[in-house]
């Protein structure tokens, strides 16, 4: 679904009042009578006008619309919808727990199904800065569901402690076999970690780098999820052998050549085993970047016949677009710290390695761009990441149109979670 939003503007109309005084020329007294009239009239008319002046006082007037490009936005803002919460998680039996964002535990909500051991662990999670509260959901040992509420700390620690009621889980836990749907992998491996959660997050660009351009944020949109499953934990650090990563273009409204990439900033290319393709479009690879980075690269999809864009206008509407579901295999296992969502680097390229366009904080890859800066002098940036499945904007529309509590956002003012109206 895209979204679309029409305004209307309605200007009042003012009729002047026509007046047409008749003197009477032959009557002196009656003249005086309709001089001091005419004067008294007059006087009203000044008191009138000043009043009328009050009416129409400019600074009462509707205030000009706010964009993004008026924002104050405070020097320090990082801009950051996630951040890494470490938690503690033991139990006195083995036993597999799922975390969530919402008290309900609703499926779209889950972040994680863990099997916790009896030995103390720290588990690294992603989670949207707008939670204070995690909800951990296990069964009892007569198979009942129990859910408990684990505060986030604010330096972004948690920590559970399972019951002694809790259901014991097999000691031992089937690895993934490749190649396999992800449903079938979860329910095999018992286990699995959701980025940004069990759906899709939004990764959104401006491409008028270094200008700011419209503001729009719709030159390049695209939803993205990965997986880290087969996991386990030993020394009380948490390493898994394989990634998922999921991909899909939904909405190309800039008109310079840009590709989209992916670099995976916690490994390096070498670190890469096998890399399977289960569901792609054409001209998708695994590249290795300068400094040995694993990067995968993309081709940008075709647009509609007869449309410049892809899904910024309502009469080019399709819900075609690149799709992408890969395995990533790791020759040994790797720290899930490793992995976390700020690990994950998406950005915007030109070809043969020209211009790029990272989220504030990344640095660039190849040199032409290792010493951009992706935030100017005001704090404006180029790219947004968000921790949900968001509707972008049609073309030449401000993004506050679309989203009122953006502004309060960048401001300070609250709703983190601006994208919920």
């Amino acid at each position: 679904m895209q979204l679309y939003l029409l305004y209307l503007q309605i200007i009042p109309t003012f009729v002047p009042i026509k007046s047409n005084p008749i003197i009477n020329k032959t009557s002196t007294a009656v003249m005086k009578k309709k001089t001091i009239l005419f004067a008294s009239c007059l006087f009203g008319v000044f008191a009138f006008s000043s009043c009328e002046k009050n009416l129409y006082d400019e600074s009462k007037q509707p205030e000009k619309e706010i964009q993004v490009k008026d924002l104050d936005i405070p020097a320090g803002f990082q801009w950051k919808l996630t951040q890494v919460a470490a938690g503690t998680v033991a139990a006195t039996t083995p036993t597999m727990v799922s975390f969530f964002l919402d008290e309900a535990c609703s499926k779209e909500e889950k972040i994680a199904d863990i099997p916790v051991d009896t030995e103390i662990s720290s588990l690294p999670l992603s989670i949207p800065t707008y939670v204070n509260t995690l909800y951990a959901q296990y069964k009892t040992s007569t198979n009942e569901t129990k859910k408990v509420a684990i505060p986030v700390n604010a330096d972004r620690s948690f920590s559970l402690n399972i019951a002694n009621d809790a259901k014991s889980k097999s000691n031992t836990t089937p690895s993934i076999t490749r190649g396999h749907d992800i449903e079938d992998d979860i329910q095999l491996a018992k286990g699995v970690i959701f980025h940004p959660k069990d759906g899709w997050g939004t990764i959104m660009f401006e491409d008028q780098f270094p200008s700011l351009g419209d503001y729009d944020f719709n030159d390049f949109v695209a939803w993205y999820k990965y997986q880290l499953q087969d996991f386990f934990h030993k020394g009380g650090t948490w390493y898994t052998y394989v990634m998922q990563i999921g991909f899909q273009i939904r909405a190309l409204g800039g008109i310079n050549d840009f590709s989209p990439y992916i670099n995976l900033a916690g490994v390096k290319y070498d670190d890469i085993d096998e890399i399977i393709f289960q569901e792609t479009g054409d001209g998708i690879e695994f590249i290795k970047g300068p400094n040995g980075e694993a990067i995968l690269s993309y081709t940008n999809p075709s647009k509609p016949a007869g449309s410049k864009y892809l899904n910024t206008e309502p009469e080019y509407i399709t819900t075609s677009g690149v799709n992408t579901s890969i395995y990533i295999y790791f020759k040994e296992p790797v720290e899930l710290s490793r992995l976390q969502d700020k690990m994950v680097d998406i950005y915007l390229a030109k070809p043969d390695h020209g211009t790029e366009i990272h989220l504030k904080g990344y640095k660039g890859i190849y040199p032409s761009s290792q010493n951009a800066k992706y935030s100017n002098e005001d704090n404006y940036v180029w790219g947004l990441k968000a921790p949900a499945a968001l509707n972008h904007m049609i073309e030449e529309n401000d993004f506050i149109k679309g989203y009122p509590k953006f502004k309060d956002w960048i401001e300070g003012k609250g709703h983190k979670q601006w994208w919920v109206s």
